[in-house]
């Protein structure tokens, strides 16, 4: 999928264009244009390595301390 993204980038962006100039005020997308921004920009500066991440995934140890960190230890000083 990312390589058709990436090779086919300029179709993208002209259908973005057209979009943007024919349906300029479509109520239907109106509530969550600004939740949308936000995905695309937190996926624009996100790099993952999908290897590195199920890597981490599989890690029990880790996890465990995250989820413990996150959930008990973080709640009680607040």
């Amino acid at each position: 999928m990312f390589e058709f993204i990436t090779k086919y980038f300029w179709i993208l962006f002209i259908l973005g264009i057209l979009a943007g100039i024919f349906l300029p005020f479509s109520s239907l997308f109106t509530p969550y244009i600004l939740h949308m921004l936000m995905f695309v920009l937190f996926l624009s500066c996100l790099k993952i390595d999908i290897n590195k991440l199920f890597r981490k995934i599989r890690d029990l140890k880790l996890i465990v301390y995250l989820v413990f960190l996150i959930l008990i230890i973080v709640p009680s000083f607040v």
